[in-house]
């Protein structure tokens, strides 16, 4: 079983934290106008062009805001206080700057998920190998041979001996590393690494996400294994058996 560990999940900000990074934000810009403002006027400019020159600055770091909010969720103050802005629903930074933000220091980076380690239940009774092969089928019909263990997200990274596979996902619902896979003694065992989209197990009855500090086994027999939902896609992991002098 994965041990759990909070900097593997989204901490989310505390709203007195939000006030404090935007009141450094607005104190940064003043104090930056004012030092140009304060120069213009030392160098005794015209009176026009030194609120020209006031105006254009105020402009360029309004625009520079902006810009490091929508796409990296970072400001002056979010910097300081270890912030990172993001959408609540989607939880990466988002077309407009919004007021929700998660805490990088105490929780998961949503720019930089990190690998949550997995630790083996050793004890676990042994059941005989099955010897068949595991098909992954995405949604848009693809499907891929998964050689255990195996780490599922939108761009793997692993060393050997983990196998990767590497799922297209426009929606950014996916994480880098969003589900690792393993199998020992006859099981097959899941274990979502900290994903922004989460994963669940989907059954006629409904989703049950699967949280992130859980391992989840299944028995490997012939036939479909497991229906999963990553983020907005879904996967199907379906057990082949080896006929003799197949593999």
């Amino acid at each position: 079983m994965a041990e759990s560990n909070p900097t593997f999940a989204d901490t989310p900000a505390g709203t007195w934290r939000i006030i404090a990074s935007a009141t450094l934000d607005f104190a940064v810009a003043a104090l930056l106008v004012t030092a140009v403002t304060l120069w213009a006027l030392a160098c005794d400019l015209p009176r026009a062009l030194t609120m020209s020159l006031s105006a254009t600055v105020t402009i360029a770091l309004a625009s520079s805001w902006w810009l490091l909010r929508t796409h990296l969720g970072t400001s002056p103050g979010h910097l300081l206080l270890g912030l990172r802005a993001v959408d609540p629903v989607m939880g990466l930074p988002g077309r407009l700057p919004g007021f929700h933000a998660v805490d990088i220091r105490r929780g998961q980076d949503p720019l930089r998920p990190r690998p949550r380690p997995i630790a083996l239940d050793t004890t676990a009774p042994k059941r005989p190998p099955v010897d068949v092969t595991l098909i992954a089928s995405l949604d848009d019909g693809s499907s891929y041979r998964l050689d255990m263990p195996c780490v599922i997200g939108r761009d793997p990274r692993v060393a050997p001996p983990y196998h990767c596979l590497a799922v297209t996902d426009i929606s950014r619902t996916i994480s880098r590393t969003h589900l690792m896979l393993w199998s020992e003694s006859g099981l097959l065992s899941l274990s979502d690494m900290g994903s922004r989209g989460g994963t669940a197990i989907v059954t006629p009855r409904g989703d049950h996400p699967l949280p992130a500090d859980q391992t989840v086994s299944l028995p490997m027999a012939p036939g479909l294994l497991a229906h999963l939902r990553l983020g907005r896609r879904e996967l199907r992991i379906d057990a082949i058996p080896n006929l003799p002098g197949t593999r």
